[in-house]
């Protein structure tokens, strides 16, 4: 009976990571686009004004490092599950 609740559950947190993984490829094309749209913006803007230019290269930096932490948990997630 034991060996049965662990498998089910074991499933089940499968089925959850193979789900979020599915929802990471999809925000991997939006954050793409964020991120090149920061970009363009700070091309458009340029020097002319500078707290401007930092305001956005600082939020694009932290957007990148955060989202290099969820790509790094998840990747810690799926080798969790895959040892399961």
């Amino acid at each position: 009976m034991f060996y049965r609740k662990t498998s089910t559950a074991t499933s089940i947190t499968v089925c959850n990571v193979q789900a979020i993984e599915g929802d990471m490829d999809v925000m991997i094309k939006y954050f793409d686009e964020l991120n090149d749209l920061g970009s363009q913006l700070l091309q458009q803007v340029g020097t002319t004004n500078e707290r401007s230019t930092e305001t956005v290269n600082s939020q694009l930096q932290n957007c990148q490092e955060r989202w290099d932490s969820v790509v790094q948990r998840m990747q810690h997630c799926s080798k969790q599950v895959s040892l399961l």
